[in-house]
């Protein structure tokens, strides 16, 4: 019903991508280019792919400075901030609003409450019947639960976007992991996401002490990215040379890396199968060329000929029999973006035979 009312009632485009931001609910400070490159990468991550980004909607911590990067960016993607009803500050200035406008009075942040984040487009605030400093984290379950529908039911790619952040943080991180998809770590931020990559490199023993406590949540985000061959968990930084520096590129490689790793472990388990289960053949062959079609569109709506390029290299979609539908389809979506570069690289793919 939630999912209905925001496209129907909202009227919001349905989203072709869900980019949900979590981690630091206080305010802390960044080094001037990690910002910098959070900022620029989020908002032409968010822009290109048609997305919806889902943060905690407060005024301060990681949802402040989403709220930055957008306005900043000028972004015309919706913004939704779902937070606590409990813990919303002058919340009863907006109980008597039913769609009209009410003046908001900003309240700093405190332990029982904070300001809801001027620069986010719409909120969705959730009551758990408890107030101030016990309904921190109330909305967690509703924001997960939605999360999961429109990346389920409506098929729409989920990317978690991890900076900063304590065990609050670790627990949604492991939470995530668990139902397979994609993690990007802001490890330069510190906190949790620099939590998580000590301990999958280095064990417990190269992690933050205050984060041992959260051994059980470290293990789950471990043996989860290592049941989907090492291609959950993208771990963005700065200092890391001769890695790519661009945060929206590397978005849309960890979606499309976590699309492929699925396909592999499901080719795989298929093998143990009747080679004469021409139903089941058929059924891969239909998730697979979903799955092509999905991937080249977020290449081109990211308008990254180099992805595209290496996608109709590696894939299988030069092999299967329904070729000519993945190509026409993303020849389609590059004509109507003009984007002539990328249709030239989908036309070269075309024009090359399928089969030996």
């Amino acid at each position: 019903l939630i999912a209905q009312f925001l496209t129907k009632q909202w009227q919001l485009k349905p989203p072709e991508v869900l980019i949900t931001v979590i981690g630091g609910a206080q305010d802390f400070a960044l080094p001037l280019e990690i910002v910098e490159a959070f900022s620029d990468g989020l908002a032409s991550a968010a822009t290109s792919s048609n997305a919806w980004v889902l943060t905690g909607g407060t005024d301060a911590g990681v949802m402040k400075m989403v709220g930055t990067a957008m306005q900043s960016h000028h972004t015309k993607v919706p913004l939704i901030g779902i937070p606590a009803w409990g813990t919303t500050n002058h919340n009863a200035q907006l109980a008597s609003c039913h769609g009209g406008r009410v003046t908001y009075d900003w309240e700093a942040p405190s332990i029982n409450g904070a300001p809801l984040n001027s620069a986010h487009s719409h909120f969705i605030l959730v009551d758990s019947g408890t107030a101030g400093k016990a309904a921190w984290g109330a909305e967690i379950a509703f924001r997960s639960a939605l999360e999961n529908y429109l990346a389920e039911v409506k098929r729409v790619p989920l990317v978690q976007l991890v900076v900063q952040g304590g065990p609050g943080t670790m627990r949604m991180v492991a939470s995530f992991a668990s139902k397979g998809r994609p993690i990007i770590v802001m490890v330069d931020a510190g906190g949790a996401g620099t939590a998580i990559q000590q301990y999958v490199l280095g064990g417990m023993n190269a992690v933050d002490p205050k984060f041992h406590g959260a051994a059980a949540e470290l293990e789950v985000i471990r043996k989860a990215n290592e049941s989907y061959e090492k291609r959950q968990l993208h771990f963005f930084s700065l200092r890391n040379e001769g890695r790519d520096n661009d945060l929206s590129k590397v978005i849309l490689q960890a979606i499309i890396s976590m699309l492929e790793a699925k396909l592999s472990i499901e080719a795989k388990l298929s093998k143990g199968q009747a080679i004469g289960d021409s139903a089941e053949q058929r059924a891969q062959e239909r998730k697979r060329l979903a799955a092509d079609a999905k991937m080249l569109t977020l290449a081109i709506n990211w308008n990254r000929t180099d992805v595209a390029h290496t996608l109709l290299k590696s894939s299988s979609i030069l092999s299967s029999i329904n070729i000519g539908y993945v190509i026409e389809k993303a020849m389609q979506r590059a004509l109507e973006q003009r984007k002539v570069d990328l249709w030239r690289c989908c036309w070269g793919c075309r024009a090359r035979p399928s089969r030996e």
